[in-house]
Parts: structure tokens; sequence; C-alpha cells
């Protein structure tokens, strides 16, 4: 079992999982083509005193979110970073391999053994962490490095960390990175503080980040960075690494983004698969000369009732769909606008303008991706995909205690 699991929880809500593809080996001059794609996986879940071994790989998507951001956003973060743990020498002592802990109630001894065997064992002070009270030592193994965080006003052992500890800034969550050059992947585990009983590991199985923890870090938007690479290109001809090359923004998900993602998929959900009553039928009655003079009326009420009905839309949505229906009832009257029989709809341009898309995924829980662009107490922003290059904007209101769709991109 890994020695770092993470709380599941409300705390911890919307992974927006990243399909998976095959790792290939590609030229130096095209790395900066490869896009975000097997990110992570998880695989394995602890819940209390109970572990649960996902089939490999197990596609989550109720903990984080992660997208890649230019290097000018990552040193944007970097160079404004804070950092928690502090040197603070006067708590700690490095003695060769040796390290003496000066502790509120007893100094603390961890003696090094140095030889060629596996009891081969070296540490090192780091720092002290105030927010937690705890002091972080190195161990280093025979062919591993974890890092100890000692109470400091009782000496005792907090918890072993497979990496450098990264405390939040808000100091409510610990995340670890784990990127060994034993290994063909990277792993991040992410804790609530102090609460290492029930939790997610999160695997990147075909990616990698840099070894030296300083390139990992909080920002101060709340967000945890880190560079990567893909693990068949950190190495070139001649046997050295590769600099990582693209770099990771890693979001922790509130329970209100989740409930965000929630009304996306639910909408798209009910407009393939339940919906009855299409957008803006004209009238077979009104032909004249094989063209439309007006919709439907009968038609457009029960669509606008059934929109009503569904509880995603605010009224100001449906004043703003109702409104379209008249503008186009008014232009096809007045020849302003010209609708054949046989045709599209003029007004269609090609695509479904609720996803200016024409087709849609199997599995729409699978497939969306959700990205926040902006939220406050009273609306939000987000922007949806179905791949990288089709995406979709639309607008929310905070309704009482829930999310509605107030604007939509195709309207």
């Amino acid at each position: 079992m890994k020695s770092a699991v993470l709380i599941v929880g409300s705390f911890f809500l919307s992974v927006f999982a990243i399909a998976q593809y095959d790792t290939v080996v590609v030229e130096e001059n095209q790395l900066e083509l490869l896009t975000l794609a097997d990110l992570y996986v998880v695989d394995m879940m602890q819940v209390g005193d109970s572990v649960v071994y996902l089939e490999w790989p197990e596609q989550k998507r109720d903990y984080v979110y992660f997208e890649f951001v230019s290097k000018d956003a990552y040193d944007r973060a970097f160079y404004s970073r804070r950092n928690e743990i502090i040197p603070a020498p006067q708590f700690g002592r490095n003695n060769g391999i040796s390290v003496d802990l000066f502790c509120d109630s007893r100094v603390v001894n961890f003696t090094g053994v140095e030889d060629d065997s596996e009891s081969n064992t070296e540490y090192a002070y780091r720092g002290y962490l105030p927010a937690m009270n705890a002091l972080v030592v190195e161990v280093a193994g025979y062919e591993d490095i974890l890092y100890s965080l000692i109470d400091k006003h009782t000496g005792e052992e907090l918890f072993m960390l497979e990496s450098m500890p990264q405390l939040s800034n808000d100091h409510s969550v610990l995340v670890t990175l784990n990127s060994s050059a034993y290994t063909q992947a990277s792993s991040i585990s992410i804790s609530k503080r102090e609460d290492f009983m029930s939790g997610v590991w999160i695997e990147f199985p075909n990616w990698m980040s840099a070894f030296d923890s300083d390139s990992t870090f909080w920002g101060m938007d709340g967000s945890f960075y880190f560079p990567v690479i893909r693990s068949n290109d950190r190495w070139n001809e001649t046997g050295n690494l590769r600099p990582c090359f693209q770099f990771v923004k890693m979001s922790l998900v509130t329970p209100e983004q989740l409930a965000v993602r929630k009304l996306v998929i639910d909408f798209y959900n009910w407009h393939f698969h339940s919906r009855m009553y299409p957008d803006f039928i004209p009238s077979e009655e009104s032909v004249v000369n094989e063209k439309y003079m007006m919709l439907d009326w009968n038609n457009q009420q029960l669509a606008e009732d059934e929109l009503a009905a569904t509880g995603f839309f605010t009224a100001s949505f449906l004043t703003d769909y109702h409104q379209r229906a008249v503008s186009i009832n008014a232009d096809l009257m007045s020849g302003k606008m010209e609708y054949f029989q046989g045709y599209l709809p003029p007004y269609y341009e090609g695509v479904d303008f609720w996803c200016n898309c024409q087709d849609f995924p199997e599995d729409m829980e699978a497939s969306t991706e959700v990205r926040i662009i902006a939220m406050n107490a009273l609306g939000a922003e987000v922007e949806w995909s179905w791949d990288e290059d089709n995406r979709y904007v639309i607008s929310l209101q905070r309704v009482g205690n829930e999310w509605r769709i107030n604007k939509m991109q195709g309207f």
C-alpha cells in the first residue's frame, strides 16, 4: 500500500478525466505537438479501513482537474509562489548523514548507516512547516527517498511520505508528487491536512515530472503546478534526460464546480436522448411557392413548455428563446429569411446550435470536459468540449440553491 493516500469526500470533487492514448516515441522537434491525453488514472482508493483496488486504468472524475498551461503562465506562478516550508535551522541540524531535531520536549536523533548494503540510510533536515508545527526529514535509503514529518512539540513521527510534502496556501491540503528514475510514471497523492486514513492515489501511466521538488509548487491562485514530459520521450538519443517542456496546472474542484459540471452533462444527456419537441419547426400549412412562411406555433409552445419543465434554464433564457422564435417567424413572414421545403433551415447553419455540433459522444459522462472560466456567488461561465478542437461556452446563474443555464454560445 502506498504510504500517503488521500481523502475521498466532498472536498475533492470532479476529476475531468482524459481518454488514454498509446504512448509513442516522437522526434525532438515534434515534442511540442503532444497534447493532454492520458495524464492520470486512479488505481487505488481507501475509505476508512477498506481498500478498493480499481481495475486499471480507472477514469475518475470527482477529485481534481488538470490542464496544460504555457511556460509563461507557469513562470508567473513560480515567481509569485509562497513556500510553506521554511529553513528554520534553529530546529534542526545536519551531522553528515545523521540529523538532530530540537523539539519542544526533547532532542530527537536520527543516526545514518553508511555501507553498500540495503541497510544504507542517510538523513537530512529539510525545514519546518509552521502551519502543521512539523519538521521535515529526508530519509534516503538504498533505492528510495522518503520524507518524514515530525511533530515539533512531541518529537513523534506524524506521517511518512514518498516525496517532499507541499502544503497549500490555505494550509488545508497536502500534495506529494513522486517522480522516480526507477519508474516509468509519476504519481500524485492529495490529502486533506492531517488525515491520511482514507483517500486516493493518482497515477500518470505515461508521464514523468521533474525530479527536483523546487519545480513543483502551489500557486497563489490555489492551484498546484508541475512540469511534465511523456515517459518515452524523456531520454534523448545520447542517453541524457530531456528537460520537461509541458506544464500542468492541477486544481482541486469544489462541490460548486461539481454541480456545474453535472448540470452541463445532465442537460446534454436530456437534449440528445430524451427531448421530444425540436426547435423552431415551420408550419406545413403556411407553404407558399415551396417556401415556409411561418413557424408551427403549436409545436413551438410545446417545445418551450418542455424546456421550462426541465429546470435547466433561467426565466431570462426562456424569454430569449421565445424571442428568437418570434424573430425567426417575423423574418419568414416578411421574406427577409427564405426557408424552402426540402432544405435545411437557414437559422441552423448546418449544426445544432445547442452544441455547435453535428454528432455527440455515446458516453456523455466520460467524454465531456468542463472548465470553469469564472465563478462567483451569483453566476459562472464555463467552457465544455468533447475534443481538443471544439469548445462551447455557457453562462450560468444561481437561482436559489441551484445553478441554471442563462446564456449559451449558440444563441
